[in-house]
C-alpha cells in the first residue's frame, strides 16, 4: 500500500461514521465488536492455502489494478476498516477461452487469537469466452475473533463462472463479508453460499448485470443454531437489455437462531426484456427462532418479468405423520424433512462440490 493510498484510507476511516445500529441495514447485525480500539492497527494473518490451475496467493499489501474497483474504502466505515491494514489476497484469473474443468480452491483458516482483525480478500476474474469454478472455504476461529472478507468477481463477455463460498466457522466467530460482481455482455455467474457456522455472519452482496444478455444465479443453503445470527443483504442492478437474475435463499433456523434476508433488485429503464426472480424461504425448527425475509423489486422499465416470494414456516405435521407411519423415529423424520427443504438450493451446486456439500449438510443436521 503506497503512502498516498494509506493516508487516503486512514482519512476515510477517521471521518466516516459507524453504521447506525437503528438503521434498516444494521438493526439486525451487532457490529459493536469492530469498534474496539486497536482494530485499525492490529492485523492478524489467516492460514491461506490455494490449490488449482488459476490461482495466485499474494503477499499482504500487494497491489493489482482490479483490487477494490468494485468494493472501495469510500463505501463505508467497515470497508475502510478492511482496507486500512494489510490484506491477504487470493487472485484467480481464468485466461481467455480457457475451459476450467478443475476447480480452483482457496481456504482461509483462522487460528485462535484473542485480539486483532483478520483481513482477507479474493479477486476472481474470468476473461472473454472462458469458464471456471472457484471454491472459497472459511474455517476455524474457536475463540471470539473477528474477520472482514471481500470477494470481487469480474465476468467478461461470453464468460461464465461458478463460485461456491463455504462457511465452516466456529460459533464464536464474527464474520463480515462484502461481495461484488460485474458481468459483461453474455456473461454468466452462479454464486452459491453454504453457511453453517459463526456467531454473526453478515453477508453483503451487490452486483451489476452490465451487459446485454448477462445473467446471475445467487443461491444459499444456510443452517443456524443456538446463538447464531445470519444476516443477508443483496442489491442487484439490471443495467442492460435482456438480463436475468435469480435468487434462492433457503435458511434453517433452530433454537434461538436468527435469520434475515433483505434483497433488492433494480431494473433500470433501459433494461427492457429483463427477468428477475427472488425468493427467501425459512424453515423454523424452534418456536424461539426468528426469521425476517424482505425481498424487494424496483422496476423502471417496461416489458420485464419480475416476481418475488417469501415464506416462513415449520415442518409439516402431515409429512411427519407419514414418515412416522412408515417406521421412522420422530428425530429421523424431522432430519429427513429438513434435508429435503434444502434440496432446491443444493441442486444448483457444481458437480465438483455437490457430493461434499450434501454430506456436510447432512452431518450438520444430524449433529443438531
Amino acid at each position: 500500500m503506497t503512502e498516498q493510498v494509506e493516508a487516503f484510507t486512514q482519512e476515510q476511516f477517521d471521518t466516516m461514521p459507524w453504521p447506525d445500529a437503528k438503521s434498516e441495514a444494521f438493526r439486525r447485525s451487532d457490529i459493536s465488536v469492530f469498534k474496539a480500539e486497536g482494530h485499525s492497527s492490529q492485523a492478524v494473518n489467516a492460514r491461506v492455502a490455494l490449490d488449482g490451475p488459476y490461482g495466485t496467493l499474494l503477499e499482504a499489501g500487494a497491489a493489482r489494478s482490479k483490487f477494490s474497483t468494485l468494493l472501495k474504502p469510500t463505501d463505508g466505515k467497515l470497508q475502510s476498516l478492511h482496507a486500512l491494514g494489510p490484506v491477504q489476497t487470493c487472485l484467480i484469473t481464468v485466461p481467455r477461452d480457457s475451459q476450467g474443468a478443475l476447480p480452483t480452491e482457496a481456504t482461509f483458516g483462522y487460528d485462535d487469537t484473542g485480539s486483532g482483525l483478520y483481513r482477507t480478500r479474493s479477486v476472481a476474474s474470468v476473461e472473454p469466452g472462458a469458464s471456471g469454478v472457484f471454491i472459497e472455504r472459511h474455517r476455524g476461529g474457536s475463540t471470539a475473533v473477528q474477520a472482514i472478507h471481500t470477494l470481487e468477481i469480474f465476468v467478461a463477455t461470453g464468460a461464465s463462472l461458478d463460485v461456491v463460498v463455504i462457511n465452516d466457522l466456529d460459533h464464536q466467530f464474527v464474520s463480515l463479508v462484502f461481495e461484488a460482481f460485474h458481468i459483461e455482455r453474455g456473461g454468466a455467474l452462479r454464486l452459491f453460499h453454504l453457511e453453517r457456522g459463526a456467531k454473526l455472519r453478515r453477508i453483503n452482496i451487490r452486483g451489476v448485470l452490465a451487459g446485454a444478455d448477462a445473467c446471475c444465479a445467487l443461491t444459499g443453503a444456510l443452517i443456524a443454531g443456538a446463538g447464531q445470527n445470519v444476516d443477508t443483504h443483496m442489491d442487484i442492478v439490471h443495467a442492460e437489455r435482456r438480463t436475468k437474475s435469480e435468487m434462492l435463499w433457503k435458511t434453517v433456523l433452530d433454537a434461538n437462531a436468527k435469520g434475515s434476508f433483505l434483497g433488492m433488485v433494480r431494473i433500470e429503464k433501459q433494461a427492457t426484456g429483463s427477468e428477475a426472480f427472488q425468493a427467501s424461504h425459512n424453515l423454523m425448527l424452534s418456536a424461539k427462532a426468528q426469521a425476517n425475509p424482505d425481498p424487494r423489486l424496483e422496476i423502471w422499465a417496461d416489458d420485464v418479468r419480475a416476481k418475488h416470494a417469501a415464506t416462513t414456516g415449520y415442518l409439516d405435521d402431515e409429512q411427519l405423520f407419514y414418515l412416522r407411519s412408515r417406521g421412522f423415529e420422530e428425530a429421523d423424520a424431522r432430519r429427513l424433512l429438513t434435508l429435503g427443504f434444502l434440496q432446491d438450493a443444493i441442486r444448483h451446486l457444481p458437480a465438483a462440490i455437490a457430493a461434499e456439500a450434501q454430506e456436510s449438510l447432512r452431518a450438520k443436521v444430524y449433529a443438531g
